[in-house]
């Protein structure tokens, strides 16, 4: 890989051993609220309904409505006092900074206030969602791999980006650093990607959901490109993308191709978790057979890649080096889902194409939504 000098250096304090598992990871209390009725905040209440742990209320500084599938939202002020000291909340929210919105429910009363990907972690066997994962103490392998990924990131801001990640991952600190920007709006298409797209670019889709990265995609070019091809597993998701398509005009529905399948490391039938939203993923406890397939089996063209498979990453990378070597297409890969995104995902993807421009942008809280971005030297377009 290539490295650059930083300006930002690491922290002594990252390696430091952290707090037990147990300083965050710990029982709820028997009464559970949702801070935020947001996506994040519908999609815990029905992950918790699926647990047998009904949340009692949604708690929101605007509510935009009485209820949310039977369950009442209400502002700060109306919960009553009582509840606010035997209940746990949890934050459902990640397009603003955690710590402040701690302070501000406590300064209200609530007295046990976590993130909700706390509860998610110590409920993963009963939610399925992996998210909340701990990195833990960090050996001396971790430590240098990640010194390495650092040094081969190719600006401040992305070394930022990473050590805000990794801050919240081993520490639970919610750590800024001086260059990272947590921009929600840009994410799959910062300022560096928009500068090199062309009119002719062949976009792969890993992880399509419903179409919305197409869309945004669609927009930013003005449905100048060659050709999409997007991966979807999910039956309820693939419903919605190919609805999506099909409502779109001829000329541009013929240039898109759709498949119900997931990428990975090996061409295989694998058992998923469906019916979760964008959170549905492979794992042996899934309760549905999908089809996987390799990058590298694919004969297809690609000019930028998207992966974001909800922790089959590194598997995907695996799989499709080959056709990421030939092709040499731009790529943009989640690595917050597991622990394999501390280095073992970005690592896998800066030795597959050393020469490559390799960018880290943050684009939520809560550890949430940091994608590695790769850009081939010749279509790097540096931005001030």
């Amino acid at each position: 890989m290539n490295t650059t000098h930083a300006a930002l250096t690491i922290p002594e304090g990252l390696f430091a051993a952290p707090a037990p598992r147990a300083t965050w990871i710990k029982p709820l209390r028997s009464t559970v609220m949702l801070y935020g009725a947001g996506g994040l905040g519908k999609l815990a209440s029905e992950l918790l309904d699926s647990a047998g742990m009904a949340p009692a209320l949604f708690v929101d500084l605007h509510p935009g409505c009485e209820a949310i599938d039977g369950v009442p939202v209400v502002t700060p002020e109306a919960v009553p006092e009582t509840l606010k000291t035997r209940a746990t909340v949890l934050v459902s929210v990640v397009t603003s900074p955690y710590d402040p919105i701690k302070a501000f429910l406590q300064s209200k009363g609530f007295d046990d206030v976590r993130p909700f990907y706390d509860a998610a972690e110590l409920l993963v066997d009963q939610l399925h969602i992996t998210n909340g994962w701990l990195a833990g103490p960090l050996n001396d392998t971790d430590k240098a791999n990640i010194v390495n990924i650092f040094h081969g990131l190719a600006d401040d801001a992305s070394r930022a980006a990473y050590l805000q990640m990794l801050y919240w991952r081993v520490h639970r600190q919610e750590r800024p650093f001086p260059g990272n920007t947590v921009s929600m709006a840009d994410k799959w298409f910062p300022a560096e990607i928009r500068a090199a797209l062309r009119d002719d670019e062949a976009f792969v889709d890993g992880g399509a959901y419903n179409g919305e990265v197409i869309e945004q995609f669609r927009q930013l070019v003005g449905d100048r490109f060659a050709s999409i091809h997007a991966f979807e597993p999910d039956p309820s998701n693939f419903a919605q993308l190919q609805a999506y398509v099909g409502a779109l005009d001829q000329g541009v529905r013929q240039r898109i191709s759709i498949h119900p399948a997931g990428l990975g490391a090996t061409n295989a039938d694998a058992k998923f978790m469906a019916g979760r939203n964008m959170a549905s993923f492979v794992t042996d406890k899934g309760d549905e057979r999908i089809s996987v397939l390799t990058l590298d089996s694919l004969d297809i063209p690609a000019t930028f890649v998207k992966l974001h498979v909800e922790g089959a990453e590194l598997d995907a990378i695996r799989g499709g080096i080959r056709f990421l070597q030939s092709r040499r297409p731009m790529v943009a890969l989640t690595i917050y889902h597991n622990e394999d995104g501390v280095w073992r995902t970005p690592l896998a993807l800066m030795d597959a194409l050393p020469d490559y421009v390799f960018l880290m942008r943050t684009h939520a809280w809560c550890g949430i939504s940091t994608i590695l971005y790769a850009v081939p030297p010749e279509r790097y377009v540096p931005v001030r």
